[in-house]
């Protein structure tokens, strides 16, 4: 949909004037329900990261691998590098794609409901590490439907409905009782312990 109004700015430049490999090294995305189905390992997928940072063809270098090996470690996915990624199962496939996000080192990361189809314990795996890059200070900006993964993990929160923001800020203002109920139609109870 082309901007009708307004402008949008990423790290203080209009986006019209980032080119494209500029804006694939300052914004990683991590794209809802990202599917991986290819003959590879799991290294070079994560690898795949580093392209915006190396010239066409050119083989990764020794700070590349450096942060693939990082990235495979922090995503608790080192023990499947060399295994191929069309054998790993979803959530092993979601960790690794979670990887090849963190593995471009960009300043941004936006996720779209990254913690979908993982079971509980790799959901808050996973939303622990996102909330290690922003303490690492990279901008985190995710979607998400859970909204307890929401209120526990998130600084702030912005709710939208029917396309307009009714809400924003810190999840107890954003999630609040009668928010709850006029967005989602649901009588809740929220607690204060975010962790």
């Amino acid at each position: 949909m082309p901007l009708t109004a307004g402008t949008i700015t990423v790290l203080d430049n209009q986006l019209p004037s980032w080119s494209r490999e500029g804006l694939a090294r300052s914004i990683a995305y991590l794209a809802q329900g990202a599917e991986a189905h290819w003959p590879m390992t799991a290294r070079r997928l994560v690898a795949l990261g580093r392209l915006p940072h190396r010239g066409a063809f050119a083989q990764p270098g020794d700070a590349d691998l450096a942060l693939i090996d990082e990235a495979l470690a922090r995503c608790d996915a080192i023990a499947f590098a060399e295994r191929r990624i069309d054998e790993l199962s979803a959530g092993e496939r979601a960790r690794v794609l979670l990887a090849r996000a963190l593995a471009t080192a960009a300043p941004i990361l936006l996720a779209d409901e990254p913690a979908a189809h993982l079971d509980p314990a790799h959901q808050i795996r996973l939303m622990e590490l996102l909330r290690e890059e922003a303490a690492r200070g990279t901008a985190v900006g995710v979607t998400l439907h859970d909204l307890s993964l929401a209120a526990r993990y998130c600084d702030e929160i912005v709710v939208v409905h029917q396309g307009v923001v009714v809400a924003q800020g810190m999840p107890e203002d954003a999630l609040s009782d009668a928010r709850l109920a006029q967005v989602f139609g649901v009588a809740a109870k929220t607690h204060g312990d975010r962790r």
